[in-house]
């Protein structure tokens, strides 16, 4: 279990990392996951893991790391991300909604650059991407994409 820094930069922990067909991120903080997990040996194993197969998936917190971009939680700011997802924001929406952009959604998608993708993700429900770069939507909600601050006709707006 990686729980900050020190952990994340454990030999023994990389290696496990690197040979692991599933890596999932927990919400809480993204800052605090970015800051334990940026530019370190378990991220290096878990991009080298993505690029043999492996799964990489993220909670709330952890989904919206994963990305560069990400939104800062602290007002919709967007700030560097994880980068295992390039020139995509996420933002999941409350715990008890499957349908409603947040206050910190509409933020970030006014101050995302224009050709952005900003995700409003439902609570529930995942957006996944598959091994040739195609997405899909699994579970309760449906996500809603948004470029240039925009709504667009959903998952077709994201590059592959």
């Amino acid at each position: 279990m990686v729980v900050d820094r020190a952990s994340a930069e454990d030999p023994g922990m990389a290696a496990v990392v690197a040979g692991a067909r599933f890596i999932y991120l927990a919400g809480g903080s993204p800052l605090h996951l970015r800051a334990a997990l940026k530019e370190i040996r378990r991220l290096r194993g878990a991009a080298a893991g993505l690029r043999a197969g492996a799964v990489v998936a993220g909670a709330g917190a952890g989904g919206m790391v994963l990305t560069d971009p990400m939104v800062d939680p602290r007002g919709g700011a967007l700030t560097l991300g994880l980068g295992l997802v390039d020139n995509l924001t996420v933002v999941p929406t409350s715990a008890t909604s499957t349908t409603t952009p947040t206050a910190r959604s509409s933020s970030a998608r006014a101050m995302a650059p224009a050709a952005l993708p900003v995700v409003s993700l439902p609570a529930r429900t995942a957006l996944i991407r598959d091994q040739h770069g195609a997405w899909r939507v699994e579970g309760a909600g449906t996500p809603v994409v948004f470029v240039g601050g925009a709504q667009t006709n959903g998952l077709d707006a994201l590059k592959d």
